[in-house]
């Protein structure tokens, strides 16, 4: 499994958890549905200790007791570039030692301090490689910028850097907000909104300024801990795992076990958060060097998984202009998602008119991705929708046999000469099918059937697209945006009952309460949800959508 891509959380004192016994510990988080866990094993260039004086932090017997119940274990530690030489070494001689599955560099205040912070990186990063060759993330401070009055907190330079070699970056998302003991029922309503809307505004404004650091992926660490002006609360941490998600970030860790594993009701939201899916087929990207990863076998033997690709994704082309598309001018997405349709099921000749009439949409608006989402949907394609994503995303995607629809700024590919019409400069949706070292192929339906089927975008261009279309502020909209499939073609659906919404539109939760801010997605009218469970009026549906619904809006099918 990749390490980062998870849900994972970290550890500090190992010790004071369960008095530091190694089943219980590996227990406690294999029960809650932990992928990883992020133990400290250095300080500066000294093994960890849980205290000074005290006994050392992490053991053998710890991380063959994680390792048994299926968790992967990567240590961090502290490094402050006072000896750069030593904190490299010690890094990777403790990921030796203990066979760990990577390594965490926590570099903050102490290390950004450093007349030669980005030089050292490099010390650091070359003593540790030389040693080990297991994945890397950064832990860093989540802003270098102060969107509000735009000083500056932390160098931007050192994080660069950083990520230049690092093949993760773990920005801390330690959102502000709390309220006293004594405060009334309503302030702490009041509290709890504010909380909430303080991790979101924190987590989108980090993966905006990091996607301007780093492609490399980004796993936020969300906050399970009361200080430095803040705390958690249960619904703050559903909602920054999920917008995480909707972002593209491939799995969120959480500061920190010390505190969380005290607290039942934080420890039951991150209980119920899901784990991140597993992918057997990728690869970890090594400071560039490409190397596969290891998977576990059981019985404890190691297999190497090598890099897997699947054939061009054969997505039929459809064209936005001309015969089956002739009630809007602003059809690109409505004929993006027919391709997908079509791919996906057995519905062959559904056009870009009969989505916008299952749509419901009146006038010839732009239409709003949430009717892209809410079509395919309708006819079974689950898919989910993310933006300020890394370039690897879609390449990863498209490796993997899933096509994407992206939205980019057409005047860039206007402009290069790859398109047939010279009319219209604005934001486009296309379908991403193919990839390769130099190109990113698409089928763009703003051609004359059927001249728009593989285009080839040369990859600078068509990064430059997918950024631009949202430099415009009299238009806005999300920067590196996928609509992607949440399954390849020809892939088993989830088994469960079928059912019908029965309504116009029937609202999908993340959990079974209709009384929180917990709207996921929207169905409408006669789309058919697969669903395995039900609980005190409600249903958990799979598929299109992962969620709960109001049974008293179903129909179960025959």
């Amino acid at each position: 499994m990749n390490i980062f891509k998870s849900k994972a959380i970290y550890s500090w004192k190992v010790r004071s958890i369960l008095q530091g016994d190694p089943q219980a510990f590996a227990t406690l988080l294999s029960e809650a549905g932990f992928q990883a866990v992020f133990l400290k094993v250095a300080d500066g260039d000294d093994i960890s200790l849980a205290w000074k004086g005290g006994p050392e932090n992490v053991s053998v017997p710890v991380v063959e007791a994680l390792r048994g119940r299926g968790l992967s274990v990567v240590g961090w530690g502290f490094v402050n570039a006072e000896d750069a030489v030593g904190q490299g070494r010690v890094a990777a001689e403790q990921v030796n030692r203990f066979g760990l599955d990577g390594y965490i560099f926590d570099a903050e205040s102490a290390f950004d301090a450093q007349s030669s912070a980005v030089a050292k990186v490099d010390v650091i990063f070359d003593n540790y490689r030389q040693r080990c060759d297991k994945p890397s993330g950064l832990a860093w401070w989540a802003r270098w910028k102060n969107p509000v009055s735009g000083g500056t907190w932390h160098p931007r330079a050192v994080g660069a850097r950083w990520m230049e070699r690092c093949d993760y970056g773990l920005p801390m998302c330690y959102w502000e907000g709390a309220y006293k003991p004594e405060a009334t029922p309503a302030e702490k309503a009041a509290a709890y909104r504010a909380i909430l809307a303080n991790a979101l505004r924190l987590l989108e404004e980090t993966v905006r300024q990091w996607r301007e650091l780093t492609d490399r992926p980004i796993v936020p660490t969300g906050r399970a801990y009361i200080g430095d002006g803040g705390m958690p609360t249960p619904e703050a941490i559903a909602a920054f795992e999920r917008r995480a998600r909707e972002l593209g970030c491939p799995g969120v860790n959480w500061w920190g076990l010390d505190w969380a594993a005290k607290d039942t009701a934080w420890w039951r939201a991150l209980k119920d958060l899901s784990a991140f899916p597993l992918v057997a087929d990728e690869t970890v990207v090594l400071g560039g060097w490409g190397q596969p990863e290891e998977e576990e076998e059981e019985g404890g033997g190691v297999v190497e998984v090598e890099e897997m690709e699947k054939p061009p994704v054969e997505i039929p082309y459809v064209s936005q202009l001309g015969e089956g598309a002739n009630l809007s001018n602003k059809d690109c997405g409505f004929a993006s998602s027919a391709m997908l349709i079509r791919g996906y099921t057995d519905n062959k000749d559904v056009t870009p008119d009969q989505l916008r009439l299952v749509a419901k949409i009146v006038g010839d608006p732009y239409i709003h991705v949430k009717y892209l989402k809410q079509v395919l949907n309708f006819y079974g394609v689950g898919n989910q929708w993310f933006t300020y994503v890394s370039l690897s995303r879609l390449t990863d995607a498209l490796e993997g046999g899933k096509p994407a629809i992206v939205l980019i700024k057409y005047s860039v590919l206007r402009d290069a000469r790859l398109t047939q019409k010279r009319d219209f400069s604005g934001p486009h949706f296309a379908v991403a099918v193919d990839r390769d070292d130099a190109n990113i192929y698409i089928h763009d339906p703003y051609w004359d059937y059927p001249g728009g089927a593989r285009v080839e975008i040369p990859i600078p261009t068509f990064e430059r697209a997918w950024n631009e279309v949202g430099s415009d502020p009299a238009v806005p909209n999300p920067r590196r945006a996928l609509l992607l499939p949440r399954l390849a073609p020809g892939d088993p659906l989830p088994a469960g009952a079928i059912y019908r919404v029965a309504t116009d539109e029937l609202n999908v939760r993340s959990e079974p309460d209709s009384t929180r801010q917990n709207i996921v997605e929207t169905l409408i009218q006669d789309t058919h949800v697969t669903v395995v469970d039900k609980r005190d009026g409600w249903a958990r549906s799979t598929w299109p959508v992962d969620g709960w619904l109001s049974l008293r809006f179903l129909e179960e099918q025959p």
